[in-house]
């Protein structure tokens, strides 16, 4: 597919510089979610915009920031994460849990590189509760992984097991 055509349709920019960010093609997914933004954010600036359009576009670019959060946390730039995760909040409904799951994990990662444990196992709690709800097994599982590495290295190591033994719990709770 063109460039171009990618491009010009933000919900497909957003989604394939997901897969980009996946594959660890971080440079080549950057371009793709900026001309989200861009686009995103003019048909919001629009003065015709109807409210469900709102909406919309709301929602979406809140899921264009969470994106470039994720992308950041891969490089780990706390100070961008955390910009990324605020102007998400400010455009996403509670309504979707997948996308405030995706948006604590990159807070956990944020305060993590910043050398802040404890607010990190804040933000992956808060994730490990979007993220049941759900119910994408493999988001859960970064999350527990990461929940356990931070208890661990606080010396908490019956917490670190338990958030292992409630992963395994949920797993088979949702038929694994």
């Amino acid at each position: 597919i063109p460039d171009e055509l990618i491009k010009n349709n933000p919900g497909f920019c957003l989604y394939y510089a997901w897969i980009l960010i996946s594959a660890g093609k971080l440079e080549q997914a950057e371009p793709y979610l900026a001309s989200a933004e861009n686009i995103t954010t003019n048909r919001l600036n629009d003065k015709k915009i109807s409210s469900e359009n709102i909406d919309y576009n709301k929602n979406l670019l809140g899921r264009i920031f969470v994106a470039f959060a994720w992308l950041n946390s891969n490089e780990e730039h706390p100070e961008r994460i955390i910009e990324y995760c605020e102007k998400a909040l400010k455009n996403l409904k509670e309504d979707n849990p997948l996308w405030f799951s995706w948006i604590w994990f990159s807070y956990g990662i944020a305060y993590y590189s910043a050398g802040n444990i404890q607010e990190s196992n804040r933000a992956f709690k808060k994730a490990w509760e979007y993220g049941e709800k759900s119910g994408n097994l493999y988001l859960i599982s970064a999350i527990a992984f990461r929940v356990a590495d931070n208890e661990q290295q606080l010396g908490h190591y019956r917490s670190a097991y338990k958030k292992c033994s409630d992963l395994l719990d949920f797993m088979k709770k949702i038929g694994y």
